[in-house]
């Protein structure tokens, strides 16, 4: 897991406690005075704190559509990735839609 990045969070990027075995991510809250940070798992824990350095950003999945084509020998040569298989377009003679998928 990275380190804890306060602006990622103020994005809505997820994180969670180093104590946390389960990966739950936190929803971020703000940032008290003495500069930890108040985060929220679910309505049943209520708000909770910690110091930055407890804290570690999951990892992102991210997900894309691709236009595969199928070269003479069989192989596939990627030729396009798109952010929603809605906009990739509808696959001609050779070409496959394929789901791409990787954590960072």
């Amino acid at each position: 897991m990275k380190p804890f990045d306060l602006e990622a969070a103020k994005r809505g990027e997820p994180f969670t406690h180093t104590n946390c075995p389960d990966e739950t991510d936190a929803r971020f809250i703000g940032v008290r005075q003495n500069g930890e940070v108040v985060y929220e798992r679910d309505a049943r824990t209520g708000l909770q704190s910690a110091p930055p350095a407890w804290l570690r950003m999951l990892p992102r999945k991210q997900v894309r559509w691709g236009l595969m084509h199928e070269d003479r020998k069989g192989g596939y040569i990627a030729t396009s990735l798109f952010l929603s298989e809605s906009r990739c377009p509808t696959p001609s003679e050779g070409y496959h839609r394929v789901r791409v998928e990787w954590e960072e």
